[in-house]
C-alpha cells in the first residue's frame, strides 16, 4: 500500500468536518481494520487534529481511541505503555496547539485510566496540563515539562 493508514485518515477525514459520530466509526474501522495505528500514523493524527474545530465531538472520539489504542496496543499484552510512550505522548501533546487541549486532556485521561504500568510523571503532566488549558494560577504555579521531568 502506498498511502499509509494515518495520510489515508488524513484525506479522508477533511471531507467532514465537522464529523458526525457516524462517519468518525465509518473512518476509523475503514482505515484502522488491520490494527492499531503506527508511531508515525499516531503522529499523523496530532496533526490532523488541527484541522478539526475543537468542538467536534465525533473527531475527538476517533483521535482519543486511535492514539490510545497506538499507546496500549504495541506490547504483547494490550494496556502497558511500551519504555518510550510517555516520553512521546509527553513530547506531542506539549508540542500540539493549545486551541486542541481538550483532545490532548482526553487522551491523557483515557491512557492514564486504561494503562496498568502508567507512571506518577505522566499523571503530573495531565494535571499540569489540565490546569494550564483551564488558565489556573501563574505560569509559576503550573508545573513545566522540565519540572515533570525532574519528578519522574
Amino acid at each position: 500500500m502506498d498511502v499509509c493508514r494515518g495520510e489515508l485518515l488524513g484525506q479522508q477525514i477533511s471531507k467532514f468536518s465537522p464529523m458526525s459520530i457516524s462517519e468518525g466509526l465509518a473512518v476509523q474501522r475503514r482505515v484502522f481494520a488491520d490494527g492499531v495505528a503506527s508511531r508515525g500514523e499516531a503522529e499523523i493524527l496530532f496533526d490532523v487534529c488541527g484541522s478539526f474545530p475543537k468542538s467536534d465531538c465525533a473527531w475527538k472520539q476517533v483521535f482519543v481511541a486511535a492514539i490510545t489504542d497506538h499507546l496500549l496496543g504495541q506490547g504483547e499484552e494490550y494496556g502497558f505503555l511500551e519504555f518510550d510512550a510517555e516520553d512521546w505522548l509527553i513530547d506531542m501533546v506539549s508540542n500540539d496547539s493549545q486551541s486542541h487541549a481538550m483532545a490532548n486532556f482526553e487522551v491523557l485521561q483515557s491512557v492514564l485510566a486504561k494503562a496498568k504500568n502508567a507512571s506518577t510523571r505522566l499523571a503530573a503532566f495531565a494535571l499540569s496540563s489540565t490546569l494550564k488549558a483551564a488558565n489556573i494560577g501563574t505560569s509559576n504555579s503550573v508545573m513545566t515539562k522540565t519540572k515533570v521531568a525532574a519528578t519522574g
